[in-house]
C-alpha cells in the first residue's frame, strides 16, 4: 500500500522541465515592412534585409528600437543612420565584410549590442539577411551551447541561404571550439 501512496503523490506533483530548446519552428515570419520583404523574427530579434526609410519606419512601429546594420558603410546608399535616428532608433553600424571570413572581433561587437539591449527588440541586417543569419548561428552555438547542425538549421529558416556564407560560417564553428 505504501508503494501506491508514492506513486499516487509522485504523479499529482507536477515535474519540472527545463525551458524547450530554441529550434526552426521558433522562428517566425516572414513579414514585409515596406520592400524589405523578408523579416523574420526569434524572440526579440529581427532578422532580414536593407531597409529603407518606409521599412524602419514598419520596424519601429513593430516594436524595434534598435538597428545593427551589417554591411559595410561603401555598400550603402544612403544615410541609414540619419533615417534610423530621426525616427528614433538607436543605430549600430558593425560590418561583416561581404565575401570575407566572419570577422570574430565583429561578431563580439554584435554579441555586446545584443547583450545591452535588456529586452528590447533589436533588427539586424546586411543586404538580404545573410550576414546576419551566419551572426545568429554563432551566438547561438556560442551563448546557447546549441549543436552547429541545430544552429545552422535555425538560421536558414533565419535567412543563411548562401553556400559562401554558410561555409564560412561552418568553418568558424569549427574552429571555435
Amino acid at each position: 500500500m505504501r508503494k501506491l501512496t508514492i506513486l499516487a503523490v509522485l504523479l499529482l506533483v507536477p515535474t519540472a522541465h527545463a525551458a524547450d530548446p530554441i529550434g526552426p519552428g521558433d522562428v517566425t515570419g516572414p513579414v514585409a515592412w515596406g520592400d524589405t520583404v523578408r523579416v523574420t523574427a526569434l524572440d526579440n530579434l529581427r532578422f532580414g534585409g536593407q531597409p529603407d526609410e518606409e521599412a524602419l519606419r514598419a520596424a519601429g512601429e513593430a516594436g524595434v528600437e534598435i538597428v545593427v546594420n551589417l554591411r559595410s558603410p561603401d555598400e550603402d546608399d544612403f544615410d541609414e543612420r540619419a533615417a534610423a535616428e530621426s525616427l528614433g532608433l538607436e543605430y549600430h553600424n558593425v560590418p561583416l565584410v561581404k565575401g570575407a571570413p566572419l570577422d570574430g572581433h565583429a561578431l563580439e561587437k554584435i554579441e555586446a549590442i545584443v547583450g545591452k539591449a535588456d529586452g528590447r527588440t533589436v533588427y539586424l541586417h546586411c543586404k538580404s539577411g545573410n550576414r546576419a543569419a551566419a551572426w545568429l548561428a554563432t551566438h547561438l552555438v556560442e551563448r546557447q551551447g546549441m549543436p552547429k547542425a541545430d544552429a545552422l538549421v535555425v538560421a536558414e529558416r533565419v535567412g543563411l541561404r548562401k553556400d559562401p556564407l554558410r561555409a564560412s560560417t561552418e568553418d568558424y564553428l569549427d574552429g571555435w571550439r
